[in-house]
């Protein structure tokens, strides 16, 4: 580095691509930041409306039970059970589902790595035309 700031004539390559580098660099973190901070903000809108979904069949479900209670009884009909049953079966199927079965499966470290396999795809597209 020293030899660079003696004899600026031979550091011109030097200095440009080490100005190009640090513009690189510069740039690269607070787009990288950017992408991350995105991913979780959507990860967590994404878990967030799955259990406000919950939690309105939860309500729902009260509401058809005490809907249910209040059915005329008839005689040697067990259709208040059978209703009951079936209500119960459809909610506990609904609220059994996972949680993030909306978020993607493969997680991507970096904005590149979610680039790459579309680049492979596109090139793959145009490999076959």
């Amino acid at each position: 580095m020293q030899e660079l700031l003696i004899k600026p004539e031979k550091a011109a390559g030097s200095i440009i691509f080490l100005n190009i580098l640090i513009s690189v660099l510069s740039i690269a973190a607070p787009v990288w930041f950017a992408w991350v901070s995105t991913k979780q903000i959507g990860y967590c809108f994404r878990l967030s409306e799955d259990y406000g979904f919950k939690a309105s069949i939860a309500a729902a479900y009260e509401g058809f039970r005490k809907e249910i209670e209040q059915l005329p009884p008839e005689e040697g009909s067990d259709m208040e059970d059978d209703l009951r049953i079936k209500l119960l079966d459809s909610i506990l199927k609904t609220l059994d589902e996972r949680p993030l079965r909306y978020v993607e499966q493969k997680v991507h470290g970096s904005p590149f790595h979610e680039l790459l396999p579309f680049l492979k795809n596109k090139e793959q597209a145009q490999s076959k035309e």
